[in-house]
């Protein structure tokens, strides 16, 4: 065995070594991506609001904001 050590965590490939093995996902970027995801698929919100909510969402730094920020979002298109 040539890593006997510690699994994952001197994979250069890895981008965040600090998850045990790789394979933990954050919850803030994972809520992140899903309010993006939400973002993309509002066809009725123009570009330039949806560039707008997605810099809201990658300043966020908690998983409640984020989640937030997904709910505001399909609020709005409910609303349009």
């Amino acid at each position: 065995n040539p890593n006997p050590g510690n699994p994952g965590t001197d994979n250069s490939q890895n981008p965040n070594p600090g998850n045990p093995g790789g394979g933990t996902v954050d919850p803030v970027e994972a809520a992140k991506t899903e309010a993006k995801t939400a973002i993309d698929a509002s066809a009725e919100l123009s570009d330039s609001v949806k560039e707008a909510l997605k810099r809201q969402v990658e300043a966020t730094t908690t998983e409640a904001a984020a989640r937030d920020l997904k709910t505001k979002t399909e609020a709005l298109v409910s609303a349009v």
